[in-house]
């Protein structure tokens, strides 16, 4: 048995009757969150940085909501909370990519 996915209202999604959020809609999301969350907080780095840092977050957070979840509970769908970047899965991330430009920044003088 497998739990089902609920819609904010608590009523299964239904692809047959068009009620449903695509993957890909979803991925988009969590990346537009998480790119407009790197550039508050880290206004200074380079675009390609940026990128690189919402991907990772971004995909982290999805992976990590999807994993969070006994595979026999229903899961409500509510944006905010499946693209929650405020946990502690999101700071080794962008503490490695922080090190990472740290490092390089470091071997460029």
């Amino acid at each position: 048995k497998y739990g089902l996915v609920l819609g904010s209202d608590r009523k299964k999604f239904s692809t047959r009757e068009g009620k449903m959020v695509e993957l890909g809609d979803v991925v988009e999301e969590a990346y537009k969150r998480a790119h407009l969350i790197v550039h508050e907080k880290s206004p200074s780095l380079d675009e390609e940085e940026k990128r690189k840092i919402a991907e990772t977050v971004s995909i982290s957070a999805l992976k990590y909501n999807d994993l969070k979840e006994y595979r026999t509970s229903d899961i409500v769908f509510e944006w905010d909370r499946i693209l929650d970047f405020n946990v502690c899965y999101t700071i080794p991330v962008f503490c490695y990519w922080s090190g990472i430009r740290q490092e390089y920044s470091l071997q460029r003088l």
